[in-house]
């Protein structure tokens, strides 16, 4: 997750840090909590006993602690020398952190057999190969549990708990408010960790839609039954789908947005379906709350499914949601079906 990797590096909404030799790693317990454990208890031990200063980890290069926070926050890994995966692989070990452990033997035993020099994984990417542990499967349970959840989110018709640092790494409307005391957010004067979600017409599962993809990174329906209908949309959407979308699901790929280019550009398919009427209700608030990468994972998909029947609705969701492509594709849709009736 490029959005994870950016927060490790910004060290905003850090809640903890460790220290190796002369370098200080700002972290967060959220991530930690989901990806190594053990760490998050060796930390909120040295909290608890010694009181003072940063957990000081010892007999540990900078550079191999550095490669292995990479992979607990992007699920990336790319260390082509023997010595700093070896002693990665160590530190794996002696974290109880498993996937990275096995794939570091497994990289250390396709260069013994002439695999290749220079290994590149990325979530999803030769799953088979490791441990059912991966960044996407470890924050969905986070989310499940609701561990280390420091605020909650008010919708309409309900609430959820997670976590502030999840919340800015995805969204830049989250991590401009939270990290200035949700100043310009409406909070609850007794509670200063509620976020009320109520101005801005969320539903308690749009909520929940939202939240399944700022801690996975990926659109899913997953904490959701499949929706037959609008009707669980929140009252500011349903005018605007006067139209069904397809009642099929659709295949959606992952997709690439570089902070150089607007336009997506797929990285690789996935088998993920998702119904296109979950995606009315994500692209409008991706736009709300400044969520660039999953409004454009939104407009893909729902280019795929423009046609004369839902062109004007469409029109309207694009327009709401200040999608460029997509208006201009159902605009130019519309036009076309003026001329020919």
């Amino acid at each position: 997750s490029s959005e994870l990797g950016a927060l490790l590096r910004s060290a905003i909404a850090a809640d903890c840090a460790v220290r190796v030799g002369a370098s200080r790693f700002e972290l967060h317990r959220a991530v930690l909590a989901a990806r190594s454990p053990q760490l998050l208890v060796k930390i909120l031990l040295h909290e608890r006993f010694v009181g003072r200063g940063e957990l000081a980890l010892y007999r540990i290069k900078p550079v191999v602690f550095e490669l292995f926070l990479r992979w607990l926050y992007t699920d990336f890994l790319h260390v082509p020398d023997a010595y700093f995966r070896s002693q990665l692989g160590r530190l794996a070990r002696s974290l109880h952190v498993p996937a990275l452990r096995q794939l570091c033997s497994d990289t250390h035993h396709r260069r013994s057999t002439g695999g290749g020099d220079i290994v590149g994984v990325k979530e999803g990417e030769h799953a088979h190969e490791l441990s059912t542990s991966t960044l996407s499967s470890d924050m969905l349970g986070l989310l499940e549990s609701e561990h280390l959840a420091d605020i909650e989110l008010v919708a309409l018709d309900g609430s959820a708990r997670a976590s502030k640092a999840v919340l800015c790494a995805r969204s830049d409307f989250f991590r401009g408010r939270l990290v200035s005391g949700l100043a310009e957010t409406q909070v609850a004067e007794a509670a200063p960790d509620v976020c009320d979600l109520r101005p801005y017409d969320v539903s308690f599962s749009e909520l929940q839609l939202l939240l399944a993809y700022c801690y996975t990174g990926a659109i899913t329906h997953d904490p959701l039954p499949s929706p037959t209908s609008n009707a669980w949309l929140s009252p500011a959407l349903k005018p605007l789908l006067s139209t069904e979308l397809p009642a099929h699901s659709v295949s959606v790929s992952a997709v690439s947005t570089s902070s150089t280019s607007r336009s997506p550009s797929v990285e690789s398919a996935s088998d993920e379906a998702v119904d296109p009427q979950l995606l009315v209700a994500l692209i409008c608030h991706a736009s709300a709350f400044l969520m660039e990468p999953l409004k454009l994972q939104c407009e893909a998909v729902l280019l795929g499914v423009l046609n004369e029947d839902n062109c004007e609705a469409l029109h309207a969701i694009a327009s709401r949601s200040f999608s460029q492509r997509l208006e201009a594709a159902a605009a130019d849709m519309v036009n076309a079906k003026c001329q020919h009736a």
